[in-house]
Order: C-alpha cells, then structure tokens, then sequence
C-alpha cells in the first residue's frame, strides 16, 4: 500500500515540477489539481509502457515508471531557472479553495456511498448507474491486476482487442498491486479526478470571465445541473401527497438519463450520468480543461510557446485516455485559430505534438472497430429522428411544414433538457466581452456536430461530446445570473408609466433576487435531487457468495485460464476474479465497435459449448465451465438446456467445485 501512495505523491509531485516550466501563474489549489491530472496521467502511462515492455503489470514496471518521473521531477527542480521555469506561487483564490474543498467533500460522499458499498457481509453495493457500468470497469482493473493482459484484450470477448479507453481503469490496477483493495484502488483516484475536474470548472471560468464568484457559481451550476424535469418531479410530489415520504424515496432520476422513463429527458446531470459511473471521462474532462486553460492563456499572452506544445502533448494523449475528449478539443482548437485569426505558427506549436502523439493510437483504433462506427444522424436521438420521420414529407409544402415541425421538436427536447439556463446564458453572452464570445463559439460547432454526427454506435454517447459545450455554456450563463444580480444598479429609473413603482430600490432588489432564485431552482433542481436520489439507492452488484465464489476462483485456477461463463454483465468470473471469459455482455462489445456479427457468431458457439460440443470447447481453448444462476438464467433466456449431466459423465470434465450458494447451485468443470 505504501507504493500505491507513494506513486500518488510523486505524481502529483511530477506534475508541480511541470507547471513551473509554464509562464502561466497558477494560485496554488489550482496548480495542486494541475498537477494532480498532468502527473496520474503521465505516471499511468509510463508504468502501462513498461508493463507493455514486460507483458505484464509487477512491482518493477511500478519501480521503473516511478524512478523515471521523480529523476524528471528532480532534474526539472534543479535546473528550474536554467530552464527558464517560475517559482511556486502560494497565493490562493479564497472562493475557488471553498469550490475544492465543496468538490472533495461531495465526491468523497458520493463515491463512499454509490461505489461498491458493503454490509455487514462481504456483498457489494452501488447504485443504478453504478451498477450498469462499474462492472465493466471492475473486469478490466482485475484483468491487468490479477492477470497479464497484454497486449489489451477485452476481458469479456476471446481473442478482440481492447480499444476501450483504460488508462484509469489500469491507475486502479497499479493501486491493487501495491496492495490496495478493489474499492479504495476505485475510490481514491475517483476523488481525486472528479474533485480537480470540478475545480478546474471554477478555475477555466474565473480566467475566461474574471467576474468575482463566477467560479464558485459555475462549478455548483454544473455539479447541480438540471433541467425542466423538474415539472416531473413537481407533479409526482404533488399526487404522491406527503412531500417527505416523497422526496425520502424518490421514484426516479427527475434531470433524466438513456434509460429514463421520462419522455424526453435524457440530458442527465453530469455527474449522476457522466463523471461518476464513466470513470473514462473523468480523467478525459480533466485534461481537456487543462488544455482550453492553457490556450486561453495562449490566445491572450504572445509567446505562450511552451502553453501551446503541453496542450498540444496532452490532447495527443486522450486517444487512449478519452478519445470524445480527444474529438472535442481538436474541433475546439481548430475553430479557435480561426475565430482569433492566429497564424500557422501558432497552430503548428499546438498541433505538431498532437499529431506526433495522436496519430499512432488513431490509426490503431481504426483497425480494431468494425465499418459504420460512426454515423450520420439528426436531432442526437434516434426517438427524435422518429418523431421527425412520422411528419409528412411527401409534397413540397408539407416539406416546409415538416422542416418547421422538426426544427420544433428538437427546440421542445432541447429546452426541456437544459432547462431555463437558456436564459442567463443568453444575457451572460450578450453581456460578455469579445473574447468571451470568441472563446466560446466553437463549443457551438460541437452541439451542431452532436446533433448531426453519431460519434459512437450508441447514440446516447454523443453526451460526452455534448458536455463540453454544456460546460461552457453553464460558465456564460453563470455570468449571465451574476449580471441578473446586478440589474437594479443598471435599470435607468422610469417616467410616467406604471413602470415607475420599480424606482424604488428595494423593489428592484426584491425583483432581481426572485429572478435569479426562480432561475437557479430551475437549473438545478432535478441536479439536487440526482445527487439525492443516488444517496437512496443500494442495488445488490455481488452478492457475498459471489465474491467468496470469485476469491476460491483466483486462487484456485491459474491467472491466465479461459472460461466459458453466460454473458451476464454481473458475472463474478469476468469482474471480481478478473479471469478471462469466451463471451460477456453483448451490448457494451457493440457500442465499442466490435463486430456484431462476430459477437453473434461466438454467442451461438458458446451456447453450443454448453450443450456439450467438445470439438468447440477444445477449439476455443476453454480450460473452465461454469455452471451457476448466471449461466441457468442464460439457457432459459436464449431457450436451450445445459448439458450438465454430460460434463459430470464424461472422462473429459473434471468437476472441481460443487456448492451450494443462496440456494443456488455453483459448479466448475476444468476441461481435461
């Protein structure tokens, strides 16, 4: 364990050494949350290349990754000056210390709450969201801690490279090697990651509006953000009758989700959808945000080279980090050059490093995903491109009528999931000066881009697009609330007209205080009662003979066995004793691009391996079956019958484990 912390320190230590290489002058929370994404980052990767060197992640990969960042850090150091670096600022913006110190409190609660919570027994817990991805997640930290998976292969597919971005997944192997458990190996860079990308929410907003408190108020608007769910959750709270017992047992996720139930709402609060159960992201955003810091720096001081060349080395890396992060930040770059007509120079310092970087890990990408990755579509969704499709397209005039029609749908979808933020938005832009504007109108070109290119098979992942621009878009609007705030020192008083009774001041007062409440309670509403509803949740992931069953499963079979399992995303081989399985959840292969055809074609062999095929079971390599709830579950739901009777009879099967768990029967066949 003592390793696992020592690489956090030296880390973040690494990542200090870097941010005094840069002229920009950081406060010192600020240069802390830098270093803490810039140096897990770096470290990460360089312990992934030795390990890759290796094909396999031990205690001299760690060493090795290590030793090299703390020589940069101590090179860097001592030759600061020679190297044209600036010393450590200690000075500390007071109202965004209070944003760090609200981010490490909330995520902290968060995470302890909703991320493999435990009982009394060893069962593990989390919540909705949690539970539909965190057990994709779990399976690739256990791959590379408790096996050697390199070159990457998917753990839930034989034989099909990973291009699944895992390099916070594998932060968490490294933890568990150095002795951490599989929660806190989870939970420790969750905190750290998620409360510095809050933070740097509040610090991009304080360098791009320098107005007083739109840090703070930008950082709770996007921790909070809501929607017009909240008429849902007003109308469920009124008909359910008693308000406490409602908002104590909330019936569901009011700012809404891919999986809502609730027409229309699926732009969900950022953190409930995004930040807390994609671990990808969070360390993607983190670096994006470094990088829009770095240019706005670029952009507003000349000779900002070496700005430039590290956002540029960042943005390289996000292919294997993030690689919508990765999207967002090229199209955020391209369009700045021309917005603030830079010259090629300046783009070149930028983009050289980023293509040097980037390119390889693009192209291999590309090879690893099946034709049609990506897509042409409109309105985001396919249930918008339904309702437009339904309109009448057949004569001229009805194509003008359903044009409008459509231009209407997708406005009501659009207010309804971002809600009244529209409005001091609209104000906070109008109000802004010229580099506001610039700044931000290319985060338009990505919501236009989300909603006519699908980025992903799954179209709901064209969110991780679409929260960059929401991100921005909560900075000006927080501007916009703090000049809502400000109206009645600017209203020139009224002559002769009812309008009058507003010169007095506290009447103008009372006005611009209600509006700014009514709009704030409508922005970020159904965001509180995300956070709320999380704190309420506790869906069983692995029950406690799961993970005992798991456990005799490491540390009675060998590390790099094959098992032949059901697909199921919960199934305690794949996840909790990370072993290697023929074939898991379908749909999490498909959104990543895998071969549906090639999926189906395994999933028809494996249900004829358990329908006693030897030729097949021999020809995939499988050296385990498994025969548990899951698999029983998987023949009645794909209508087939195990063969369990032939794997006990035949010479061929050695049963290896028998026993009875919660009632059901757990059996493991080694093949012979």
């Amino acid at each position: 364990m003592f390793l696992g912390i020592l690489q956090i320190i030296l880390s973040t230590v690494f990542g200090l050494a870097i941010s005094t290489l840069l002229k920009i002058i950081f406060t010192l929370e600020e240069r802390v949350c830098f270093s803490i994404i810039v140096g897990c980052t770096t470290s990460t990767i360089l312990i992934y290349v030795f390990s890759s060197i290796q094909k396999t992640l031990n205690f001299l990969s760690i060493i090795a990754g290590l030793v090299c960042i703390t020589i940069a850090a101590v090179s860097i150091f001592k030759w600061r000056k020679t190297l044209g670096g600036n010393p450590i600022d200690k000075a500390v913006r007071t109202e965004n210390l209070i944003v760090l110190l609200f981010a490490i409190a909330a995520f902290s609660a968060l995470n302890l709450k909703c991320v493999l919570a435990s009982d009394n027994s060893n069962a593990l817990y989390g919540s909705l969201f949690i539970q539909g991805d965190y057990s994709f997640h779990v399976s690739v930290i256990n791959s590379f801690a408790y096996r050697d998976n390199f070159p990457p292969q998917y753990p839930i597919m034989v034989n099909a490279s990973m291009n699944y971005p895992f390099m916070v997944d594998f932060l968490s192997s490294i933890l568990i090697k150095t002795g951490f458990d599989l929660r806190s190996s989870i939970i420790i860079p969750n905190v750290l990651l998620q409360a510095s990308t809050l933070y740097l929410v509040a610090s991009l907003a304080s360098r791009l509006i320098k107005k007083r408190y739109v840090g703070v108020l930008s950082a709770l608007m996007f921790f909070f953000a809501g929607n017009m769910g909240i008429i849902y959750a007003i109308n469920d709270a009124v008909n359910y009758g008693d308000f406490m017992k409602w908002i104590t047992s909330l019936p569901t996720d009011y700012s809404g989700s891919s999986i809502s139930p609730l027409p229309e709402m699926r732009f969900g609060n950022p953190i409930a959808v995004m930040l807390m159960p994609q671990r990808s992201s969070m360390l993607g955003i983190g670096i994006s945000l470094v990088v829009y810091i770095l240019v706005l720096y670029a952009l507003q001081n000349s000779g900002s080279t070496r700005e430039l060349v590290f956002a540029g080395i960042l943005s390289g890396v996000l292919p294997s980090v993030h690689p919508h992060s990765f999207i967002a930040v090229s199209v955020v770059f391209f369009f700045l050059i021309f917005e603030f007509k830079k010259d090629a120079k300046f783009a070149a310092y930028f983009l050289v490093p980023l293509a040097l970087l980037a390119l390889p890990q693009v192209l291999i990408i590309q090879t690893q995903v099946r034709g049609g990755f990506m897509g042409l579509t409109i309105g985001w969704l396919n249930e918008n491109l339904a309702k437009m499709k339904a309109l009448d397209w057949s004569t001229p005039l009805s194509i003008i009528a359903s044009t409008v029609g459509s231009i209407s749908i997708l406005a009501k979808f659009w207010l309804m999931n971002i809600g009244l933020i529209i409005v001091p938005f609209a104000i906070g832009l109008l109000k802004s000066d010229r580099l506001v504007r610039q700044f931000y109108s290319p985060y338009i070109t990505l919501f236009v881009l989300g909603n006519f290119v699908r980025f992903q098979p799954w179209d709901w992942d064209n969110y991780k697009i679409f929260m960059q621009w929401h991100m921005l878009t909560v900075i000006v609007a927080a501007y916009g609330i703090i000049e809502i705030a400000r109206l009645p020192q600017e209203l020139p008083n009224f002559k002769r007209t009812f309008l009058c009774v507003f010169n007095k001041p506290f009447l103008r007062k009372a006005f611009a205080s209600i509006a700014v409440v009514v709009i704030l309670f409508f922005s970020m509403a159904t965001g509180f009662l995300s956070h709320a509803k999380a704190f309420q949740e506790s869906y069983l992931m692995w029950s406690d003979d799961d993970v005992a069953f798991a456990d005799w499963i490491r540390e009675n079979t060998p590390p790099e066995s094959l098992f032949l399992t059901s697909t199921h995303y919960l199934h305690p081989v794949v996840t909790i004793a990370g072993r290697q399985i023929v074939l898991g959840y379908e749909g999490w292969l498909w959104s990543h691009g895998i071969d549906w055809s090639r999926v189906q074609e395994v999933k028809k062999d494996v249900i004829e391996m358990f329908k006693g095929n030897y030729t097949l079971i021999k020809a995939y390599g499988v050296n385990f079956i498994v025969v548990t709830k899951y698999e029983r579950m998987f023949a009645i739901e794909n209508n087939f019958r195990i063969n369990v009777q032939f794997f006990m009879d035949s010479a061929k099967f050695e049963k290896v484990y028998d026993q009875m768990l919660n009632g059901y029967n757990y059996m493991i066949f080694k093949v012979l």
